[in-house]
């Protein structure tokens, strides 16, 4: 066994060439693997459960979800927050997506000076200045 254990250390570029043979083969079929975590695929047909969630899928609807990111410096910029409020509208007018969550679409709770409560769209207009878009923060 040990004389096995040798071979890299005799032959070392002959070992780096085979790992190099090895990496490009796998790496070049690494893009054919495919990964589904749907939970679709991990239950069987039969199951009980997988059935009832096939009816809650019925009942409400699809589980799908899809998530876009907007890369800034300042989130709270209102020029950031204008781009994130375009963007929102644009994805609301898709076919088929029922509710689109982004810091311009998010739903916030008020009360007035009677203490009446309101359930609303938080940001009621687009801050136009850095202390509006600082206000929001808060």
């Amino acid at each position: 066994m040990l004389p096995l254990l040798m071979l890299p250390v005799r032959f070392p570029r002959l070992t780096l060439a085979v790992i190099l043979a090895i990496t490009i083969w796998l790496g070049r079929h690494a893009g054919q693997i495919e990964f589904d975590a749907s939970i679709d695929s991990l239950l069987p047909r039969n199951d009980p459960e997988r059935l009832y969630y096939e009816g809650v899928k019925e009942t409400f609807g699809s589980d799908e979800a899809a998530i876009v990111a907007v890369f800034a410096d300042n989130v709270f910029a209102p020029a950031t927050i204008a781009k994130i409020d375009r963007i929102s509208r644009e994805i609301e007018n898709i076919e088929g997506v029922r509710e689109v969550l982004s810091l311009a679409t998010v739903q916030g709770v008020e009360t007035d000076e009677f203490g009446a409560i309101s359930v609303g769209r938080l940001m009621k207009r687009l801050p136009q200045s850095v202390v509006e878009a600082q206000r929001l923060r808060q």
